[in-house]
């Protein structure tokens, strides 16, 4: 490889770095990802102890790196190109076996997330996941209406790919026949939707008990499957309203700064920070304020 540019040697590896200069000065506003392939230790991450994943993905990275990596903004990555429910296509063999998501047999979701994770960290660079195989289990199995569950898996488990290092998905397939986006029946456009849109207010929001400074509350748990945390809004008669950030968590215990008649209300929010509608206040009446709590301090 004969680039004959100063700073860049005539490798592969020279060539690659190149690669990316040249996009980001031609390009100044593109972001530039490159291919960070699962099988590039001639082994499946989902074919090996678990153990043995982080070594493969910091190998991978460490390639990728070399060859401009560093200098990318991003990475892809894939969990197949097939829908799992082709087998009769030449395009389909061997077949891709089913992933089972509930986590209990290989090949697993979780598995490939370990990876990812770990590709992300040893890169230092967030994961664009692409070529999603777009089946579902309510297709027929015919020309483009495959089956396969990783996408409605990916929809139920957001947070576990974006902790992952995941930012984006893109849905789609290598071959001919394979489902997708505009023939599997609605899912992934609905799915898709249901992202976007803020939860819906928590339901069931109800006092447990309170004394002194505190009001202990519990609500039904939020149904959205990118819940993020819950948020609490609280306000002492018509004064100003004062809003705390929770966890997942469907119970609290809040620390209330005076004494008096308080209105408390819930709101979830989602993974892409969208924050739903308030509950149906509750009223909690506290009988001292928390600047009248002695909180002691263990000494030793």
């Amino acid at each position: 490889m004969a680039l004959n540019l100063p700073g860049y040697a005539n490798t592969l590896a020279g060539f690659g770095k190149r690669v990316v200069d040249l996009v980001h000065a031609i390009a100044p506003n593109a972001l530039v990802a490159l291919q960070a392939s699962k099988w590039s230790t001639n082994a499946d991450p989902n074919g090996v102890t678990a153990a043995l994943v982080p070594g493969m993905a910091q190998r991978t990275a460490a390639f990728l790196k070399a060859m401009g990596g560093d200098k990318a903004d991003l990475l892809f990555v894939e969990w197949s190109d097939r829908d799992s429910g082709c087998t009769n296509l030449p395009q389909c063999q061997p077949p891709r076996a089913w992933w089972d998501v509930t986590n209990h047999d290989l090949p697993r979701p979780t598995r490939a997330v370990l990876w990812e994770n770990a590709l992300s960290a040893a890169a230092g660079k967030r994961l664009i996941l692409w070529q999603v195989p777009a089946g579902n289990i309510g297709l027929d199995n015919s020309c483009n209406h495959y089956q396969d569950n990783r996408a409605a898996y990916l929809f139920s488990h957001p947070r576990d790919a974006f902790d992952s290092g995941v930012a984006a998905v893109l849905f789609g397939s290598g071959a001919e026949c394979m489902t997708n986006p505009s023939t599997d029946g609605g899912l992934i456009g609905t799915q898709g939707k249901q992202a976007y849109d803020p939860p819906a207010a928590p339901d069931g929001l109800s006092l447990v008990a309170a004394a002194g400074a505190t009001a202990t509350l519990r609500w039904n748990e939020s149904d959205a499957p990118d819940l993020w945390r819950y948020r609490l809004r609280y306000q002492l008669g018509a004064g100003p309203a004062t809003t705390l950030d929770l966890s997942r968590a469907n119970t609290a215990t809040l620390l209330l700064p005076s004494a008096g008649s308080w209105s408390i209300s819930v709101a979830a929010i989602d993974a892409q920070g969208h924050a739903g509608p308030y509950s149906t206040a509750v009223g909690a009446t506290t009988s001292q304020g928390a600047r009248q709590v002695l909180v002691p301090i263990a000494r030793r």
